[in-house]
């Protein structure tokens, strides 16, 4: 969430991860200093220009003084402290790796999992939430009876339709997928969060119904509403394996894992989720093609392309990527396209998108 700049429902703000150091990560896994600003013991200040602006300074610097004094400064002592931010030191530093931990609750996770499969589960039909199949899975999720281990699974899907939304809703969707399996004789459920975890748990066992799917997801950046869908398979048929288990319980090491693909993953998702809101920013006003406004594309490209370099080590020298821009499009807003109005002709959306997608997939494949 950090990385994608996403708030989600239940968020009024992008979470700020925590590290052990001197800096925080903001929106777009930057770092921000936990004290971007420093009062020297001869009396100067120094602060750092990269995360914090002369304007935010002014004010903290004002801020403190008045309470030191208990009034408000003068015309005259406001100009002090505009002298002091134009003498300040500039702090420019290579901050480095930052340490960062956290604790996993499993068994809150699988409780909060479980809890969640049980409310798609009711939507369809609600008799499995009163039937005795359910109910160990359904005392642990609501009273915290037995333990995660008891409910968790790691499973290979392959139906999904979870994973078939990815391309096009990635972070952006959480679902629900309820596998109803009888050549394992059991009821699974998946949860995926932010298209990036999975959480699968045993909701019953002894099942010898006929294999159905449930799928039940929700696009958490456009819209709040629950999406069903529900498959019931002909019984007469053989069934088909449409889930396969892997690890019952998991170990330690399948939570590893996932959380070290998170982090090498967040360096280019918050790139990418920079790049592209954005973006679509800029293509929200009303604003006409100008080569001023198409400046403004090449300068998120040009920025996009020189953290791919910094972090990835991918070629991207700036006057490449605007020729590349120009030669996919560009050059033809230029000369065809002028005047027009970005966010109402889409003929104009599509060609600054291509070439700006174009670009963005070049420097993508280059990481190895």
């Amino acid at each position: 969430m950090n990385a994608w700049a996403f708030k989600g429902e239940r968020h009024k703000k992008v979470p700020e991860i925590q590290t052990e150091g001197d800096f925080n990560l903001k929106e777009y896994a930057k770092p921000k200093p936990k004290e971007p600003i420093k009062f020297l013991p001869d009396g100067s200040v120094e602060f750092y220009p990269s995360y914090i602006s002369k304007k935010k300074v002014y004010e903290d610097l004002k801020d403190k003084q008045e309470a030191d004094l208990g009034r408000p400064l003068t015309e005259e002592e406001e100009q002090e402290i505009w002298q002091i931010i134009k003498e300040a030191k500039s702090n420019h530093i290579d901050i480095g790796p930052l340490k960062y931990s956290c604790k996993l609750n499993l068994q809150q996770q699988y409780r909060s999992a479980a809890h969640t499969l049980l409310k798609c589960l009711g939507f369809y039909s609600p008799h499995w939430l009163c039937d005795d199949i359910t109910s160990k899975v359904r005392e642990f999720a609501r009273y915290d009876k037995g333990s995660w281990e008891e409910f968790a699974v790691v499973v290979e899907q392959h139906s999904s339709w979870a994973k078939k939304a990815l391309p096009k809703l990635g972070v952006h969707h959480n679902s629900v997928e309820i596998y109803w399996c009888r050549s394992l004789e059991k009821v699974m459920g998946v949860v995926t969060i932010l298209g990036r975890i999975k959480r699968a748990v045993i909701i019953a066992e002894g099942y010898r119904g006929s294999d159905g799917i449930l799928y039940v997801f929700e696009n958490t950046f456009r819209s709040k509403k629950l999406h069903p869908c529900f498959v019931e398979f002909n019984s007469e048929l053989p069934s088909v394996t449409r889930l396969e288990i892997q690890h019952y319980p998991p170990n330690i090491e399948y939570f590893k894992q996932e959380l070290c693909q998170l982090l090498e993953n967040s360096q280019l998702g918050a790139l990418t989720a920079w790049l592209f809101n954005n973006m679509e920013k800029i293509a929200k006003e009303k604003t006409p093609i100008t080569p001023s406004f198409l400046q403004e594309y090449e300068k998120l490209v040009v920025e996009f392309s020189l953290g791919m370099k910094k972090f990835f080590g991918v070629s991207a020298e700036p006057a490449e990527i605007c020729s590349k821009l120009a030669e996919y499009g560009f050059s033809d807003l230029k000369q065809y396209h002028l005047g027009k109005i970005c966010k109402d002709d889409a003929e104009v959306r599509t060609i600054l998108e291509t070439a700006c997608t174009k670009v963005y997939q070049e420097l993508v494949n280059q990481i190895v």
